[in-house]
């Protein structure tokens, strides 16, 4: 059971805690902070081979957060000594430039790791030290970010539609779950990608909302835009925090009770068999990620047919991608049939019966 004292998180980055605008500079080298250590993560290369550096988010008693770093020949020494959750006192520690993108704490600097640092644990940290990092922005501040990639950004929504783990499609190689929100006045779409999809459990969440609204902290995520919507793409350090007790969820919550706060489970079009029966005034209000994969029968008038317009390719007969010429043979790259099939498409206009709204329907074979 889902309560507002609980919150479910995976793997990602985070943000840290030390004014560091005030109290931390490069004058001085002696500084001792306390900190909770609020995620850790793995930077390593493209195909896992080799460990980079341990990359970590700390937060202070005042809510500050800061990125950490200990170079790859220093994880030995420390990554033991480091839980995540954990409160500890950190000492002779040197400040490092921030990264050039992709930072999860948009600050001057980043706490680096030395062979004299010196960590110790609180096993009694002071009552009330923050437990999460972030800094979430409203939805109006974050189309500034729309396409950045120097900063990762952290949201904050009422979650309202849910779609199940869908497989990968065009360009993309894996799996993703997408996640609709709303702050109470816009809305959003989260994309959680590979095992992030798995590790989101939507099933509870959806038994949960039965009893309170689910207000879901995002992190780690970046920002871009999609038919006048904003979307949030996970990334590797990305994490999420259902209903946890920060003021950015109260307001949240504040500002969207009027709206219904049960979760719809989407399929995202799998294993649907019948075409759902629609109208082009109807689909003309979907969101085109909201209707990705699904199948629609549609009344309409035929009003203009583009002939000039159109193209073909020759084609797989069995899985329709197109065939290339090897040895003056047709295969496909995708199942090695070698069976081709010319596939044209022809644009025509609509309008339906009932209402004058017109579409531009795209026709193959």
């Amino acid at each position: 059971m889902i309560t507002s004292r609980t919150w479910s998180a995976h793997r990602s980055r985070i943000f840290l805690g030390i004014p560091i605008d005030k109290d931390l500079s490069r004058n001085s080298y002696r500084w001792k902070i306390m900190v909770r250590v609020a995620r850790i993560w793995e930077f390593r290369s493209s195909d896992q081979s080799t460990l980079f550096s341990l990359e970590f988010i700390v937060v202070d008693q005042q809510k500050s957060v800061m990125e950490g770093v200990i170079p790859g020949n220093r994880v030995d020494q420390f990554k033991d000594q480091l839980k995540e959750g954990s409160v500890y006192t950190i000492d002779k520690f040197d400040l490092f430039d921030p990264k050039k993108a992709y930072r999860s704490v948009d600050g001057p600097f980043r706490i680096g790791f030395t062979m004299r640092t010196l960590l110790a644990e609180v096993v009694a940290p002071p009552e009330n030290f923050p437990m999460i990092a972030h800094n979430a922005l409203p939805f109006s501040v974050l189309t500034n970010r729309i396409n950045s990639k120097i900063v990762l950004s952290d949201v904050v929504g009422l979650v309202t539609k849910v779609t199940g783990v869908m497989p990968p499609s065009g360009k993309a190689t894996s799996q993703k779950r997408l996640v609709y929100i709303t702050d109470g006045s816009d809305h959003g779409i989260v994309t959680l990608w590979g095992e992030q999809a798995d590790l989101f459990d939507a099933d509870a969440l959806v038994e949960a909302t039965a009893q309170e609204p689910i207000i879901v902290l995002f992190v780690g995520m970046t920002v871009g835009q999609y038919s006048g919507l904003l979307t949030f793409k996970s990334t590797s350090v990305t994490r999420w925090y259902v209903n946890a007790p920060i003021p950015e969820i109260a307001a949240v919550h504040e500002r969207s009770k009027h709206l219904p706060y049960c979760i719809q489970l989407h399929n995202g079009g799998q294993g649907q068999t019948e075409p759902i029966v629609s109208s082009i005034a109807e689909i003309s209000t979907f969101e085109p990620n909201d209707i990705m994969g699904e199948c629609y029968k549609i009344s309409v008038k035929i009003t203009e047919f583009l002939s000039e317009d159109g193209w073909f390719y020759i084609s797989c007969a069995a899985c329709w991608k197109k065939l290339t010429l090897e040895d003056g043979v047709y295969v496909c790259p995708n199942c090695c049939a070698t069976v081709p099939l010319p596939r044209y498409c022809r644009f025509l206009y609509s309008c339906s019966f009932y209402f004058i709204r017109y579409i531009l329907f795209i026709l193959f074979s």
